[in-house]
């Protein structure tokens, strides 16, 4: 959790909260640290699968499991969350591949998983 305590207060520098999560990979993903991941695809509740097998509509912003920091945080607040979050991605995607995302703006949408963000500028920082 250090490496990841430690990227987060190097984002806070720059901006009072980031947004931060953990994202499971599809095989079909694969990305550089720095590298912008590919925009999320929803859920079709009629056909009850991702929309990247149905419709091809777009979710706003990448999905991850994760919430706001900010810098009022301490470091055992921080360390809590992101156990939690960690823990909550292994459900998700299809390649045993996690990665780190840090963005700062959230999209907007109605229903989700628990702990799910749909962080619209998304950026890799790590793999897990």
């Amino acid at each position: 959790m250090e490496k990841f305590i430690e990227i987060i207060k190097a984002e806070l520098e720059n901006h009072s909260e980031v947004l931060v999560g953990f994202r499971g990979l599809a095989s079909d993903e694969s990305y550089q640290i720095g590298d912008t991941p590919r925009e999320s695809y929803e859920w079709d509740w009629e056909n009850d699968c991702s929309t990247y097998y149905t419709t091809g509509e777009l979710a706003e912003g990448t999905c991850a499991i994760g919430g706001w920091v900010s810098w009022l945080d301490e470091d055992n607040e921080v360390e809590a969350k992101l156990n939690d979050w960690q823990e909550g991605v292994r459900m998700y995607g299809d390649s045993d591949k996690f990665v780190f995302l840090v963005g700062t703006s959230e999209g907007d949408y109605g229903t989700r998983d628990e702990n799910e963000v749909r962080i619209e500028d998304a950026e890799v920082l790590a793999y897990i």
